[in-house]
């Protein structure tokens, strides 16, 4: 087993980004492993990656990183959780990643809203990445298909949230009540959204995770990933390139999947899970990494 090692720097905006590294030796020896960094889904935690990690570490030196206003970096001092500014919060963690490394490129790892993050992060500056590992992901919106695929209910979508955004305030003691209850990991299974592969412990410690962030962190994020799109960056990525897709995920509609692999140049690869959910990094557990 290696060990973990926790990092800190400051965004653009004055921000405490958190990150941290699991290798094999000191942590200011340099190694001849790749770097992989692993990108979060909105509102997920860092256990979420525990296969993939326990998969990678003996071979790699593993680089995680906390969006602003999860886990424990801060929440944002500008107040800013656009796409954007998680995109220059991710150039700045590849940044250091890379620095302590040595390397040129790292691999990237990406989950859910992480898979747009780490496209716009390829459109700026494609020579950092050596691979990209999509799952779970879209290139466009985020959600079930009738909200993916379907401009208006997009814009039905913007609008209801852009009206309930002021009650965050009385919404956040609510949920963190609900998220810190006994309640939501059988809440999950019966939605359907946490398929019977997950450990109870893995979706209470998202829960707790969940539990200790601010819900603009949440709200914010999604709100602008139902603007824009990203699809015009697959057809420029030169890199391998593997797309992994779960069948049984009610969160992120798996045509947003096939359509984004559709896409990317010949030659990258696939791979689909029958029984996995949108918590198919649990769910599916060694067979993910």
């Amino acid at each position: 087993m290696g060990a973990r090692f926790r990092k800190q720097l400051l965004a653009a905006d004055g921000t405490r980004l958190a990150w941290h590294v699991h290798r094999d030796g000191a942590l200011d020896q340099r190694s001849d492993a790749d770097a992989v960094l692993l990108t979060n889904g909105v509102g997920t935690s860092e256990n979420f990656w525990r296969f993939v990690v326990e998969g990678l570490r003996e071979r790699h030196t593993v680089a995680h990183w906390d969006y602003r206003g999860h886990g424990a970096s801060e929440v944002a001092r500008s107040g800013d959780y656009s796409l954007a500014r998680h995109v220059e919060d991710l150039e700045a963690v590849v940044d250091a990643v890379l620095a302590l490394t040595g390397r040129r490129a790292l691999h990237h790892v990406a989950f859910s809203m992480g898979v747009r993050v780490v496209l716009e992060a390829y459109r700026r500056r494609p020579g950092t990445s050596a691979s990209l590992t999509l799952i779970a992901g879209g290139a466009g919106a985020p959600g079930p298909g009738f909200v993916s695929q379907r401009p208006l209910t997009r814009e039905v979508a913007k609008a209801v949230m852009d009206v309930v955004r002021p009650a965050i305030p009385l919404a956040n003691p609510l949920l963190k009540a609900l998220m810190g209850s006994r309640l939501a990991y059988p809440l999950s299974r019966l939605s359907g959204v946490v398929r019977p592969g997950a450990a109870r412990q893995d979706i209470e410690a998202m829960a707790q995770h969940m539990r200790g962030m601010d819900l603009h962190a949440f709200f914010d994020s999604v709100r602008d990933l139902l603007d824009g799109d990203s699809s015009d960056v697959l057809a420029t990525v030169q890199v391998p390139t593997l797309v992994i897709n779960a069948k049984r995920d009610l969160l992120m509609s798996p045509a947003e999947v096939v359509r984004l692999y559709e896409q990317l140049p010949s030659g990258a690869r696939w791979v689909e899970f029958e029984e996995a959910g949108h918590a198919g990094l649990v769910e599916v557990g060694d067979g993910m990494a």
